[in-house]
């Protein structure tokens, strides 16, 4: 039975059930991933609780993250309205639509001139929770904007599905194509698929910071992820 988005099963001793709960999501929207609190009772006793346990779309049986990153910036990301976001991103965070040189990529690895000042390619390394930080190579203040790349090497063409989560919003390009954006609750997990190409394949990340701390954790799940190899940068072309 269902109660205030509840379902609630009482077995008999010694049987077993299978519980099958369904999420629909109108087409088209932004929704956040979906969560699940379970809880099992014996006569009125709490045994045992899962809290707000996220979850993913797909049955991945492994998961790996980029190790090793190049950032760029910080540049000045301009006003930020979050009683827009997540729904309008253009009118709450224009700055993350406006052209910018960094847009490019790594391209020659030479970096860009904005404004009078060049900003070139910073080493900057996943943690061991596979958070890529940029406190400390952008520096943290507010209303900022910054890039990382990195790149894969596939043998061949392939669907790899992803989670990427972002602190404060973040755009996610494979090879010059949007594959996921975040314009919602710092912490939020958006899922997406990574298509790559067969040979090099270049990441960037758009993240734009309101206040604070800002990061992004990108995860690669799936199979067969260790045939997949990983540099800061593709070969110069």
């Amino acid at each position: 039975t269902a109660v205030d988005d509840a379902v609630t099963t009482t077995l008999p001793p010694g049987e077993t059930t299978t519980q099958t709960i369904v999420f629909r999501a109108p087409n088209g929207e932004r929704v956040p991933t979906p969560r699940i609190t379970f809880v099992a009772e014996y006569q009125g006793q709490e045994l045992r609780r899962i809290e707000n346990e996220e979850l993913h779309p797909f049955a991945a049986t492994s998961e790996i993250t980029i190790p090793n990153w190049l950032a760029l910036g910080p540049f000045d990301v301009g006003p930020i309205n979050r009683g827009e976001l997540p729904a309008n991103p253009r009118v709450g965070i224009p700055g993350m639509f406006t052209d910018h040189p960094a847009d490019a990529g790594f391209d020659d690895g030479s970096g860009y001139e904005v404004a009078g000042t060049h900003y070139g390619w910073i080493p900057v390394d996943t943690d061991e929770r596979g958070i890529v930080w940029f406190d400390g190579p952008l520096g943290m203040s507010d209303n900022l904007l910054g890039y990382a790349t990195a790149a894969i090497y596939s043998s061949d063409a392939r669907r790899v599905p992803i989670a990427m989560r972002s602190d404060n919003f973040s755009q996610l390009f494979v090879n010059g194509v949007l594959a996921t954006e975040n314009y919602g609750t710092p912490g939020d997990v958006d899922y997406a698929v990574m298509n790559l190409n067969a040979g090099w394949n270049e990441v960037l990340v758009k993240l734009a910071n309101h206040q604070g701390n800002w990061y992004f954790r990108l995860r690669l799940l799936g199979e067969d992820l260790d045939a997949l190899e990983f540099a800061p940068s593709h070969p110069v072309r």
